[in-house]
């Protein structure tokens, strides 16, 4: 008797279920959107952080200084071509960590000095930054620093004694990059093997 009233209200509650006309939902539990999180959803994706500018970023560590320059310097010990040494000293920014090097650009006399005096250490000619334009008319035209694109100041930092001569007197487009030594600047074959000078701007 009471298994059969329990059997008898199911059915009319199902059959109740059965004349409306909406269906049971499933609700899932979640907290209401307030309206400020509701209209960020159709706003863009803010735009991501920069990478940190250059001029933020520090030398490399094993950049010495020198007093009285504001720059910071190091001596590359092995000899190698001038075009290798140029990428070894752009290297030094071990991946955007630090600013990157680049060979010695002098636009100073007091770096000049120091520069003959750091270079000595190697008792031979060490190359900087210092290129020179194909095809130029004279040994002496068309010099110019290569990181700056800057000329060459001669009022700054000289020629040797017969320099710059092509190793002949007349250009011949053999000797286009410039080597430092105590006596001032020399033209070299960028092919051969020498020290170089890595300058960074702090």
């Amino acid at each position: 008797m009471y298994d059969g009233a329990v059997h008898l209200r199911g059915s009319i509650f199902l059959a109740i279920l059965e004349g409306c006309s909406f269906s049971p939902r499933t609700t899932v539990d979640a907290a209401p959107l307030l309206p400020d999180a509701a209209s960020s959803l159709d706003a863009p994706d803010a735009p991501a952080p920069a990478d940190a500018p250059v001029g933020a970023l520090a030398c490399p560590p094993d950049y010495a200084s020198i007093a009285q320059l504001t720059s910071r310097y190091r001596v590359i010990a092995q000899g190698e071509t001038h075009d290798l040494q140029r990428a070894d000293c752009q290297d030094d920014d071990a991946g955007a960590m630090f600013r990157p090097g680049h060979l010695l650009v002098i636009d100073s006399t007091g770096e000049r000095d120091a520069m003959i005096t750091l270079g000595g250490t190697t008792a031979d000619l060490v190359w900087v930054g210092l290129t020179q334009a194909p095809m130029q008319a004279t040994p002496r035209t068309g010099w110019t620093w290569d990181d700056t694109g800057a000329p060459l100041d001669e009022n700054i930092v000289t020629w040797v004694t017969t320099e710059p001569n092509d190793a002949g007197g007349s250009e011949n487009n053999e000797e286009n990059a410039a080597g430092l030594g105590v006596g001032g600047l020399s033209d070299l074959r960028a092919s051969e093997g020498r020290h170089a000078i890595c300058e960074c701007e702090p």
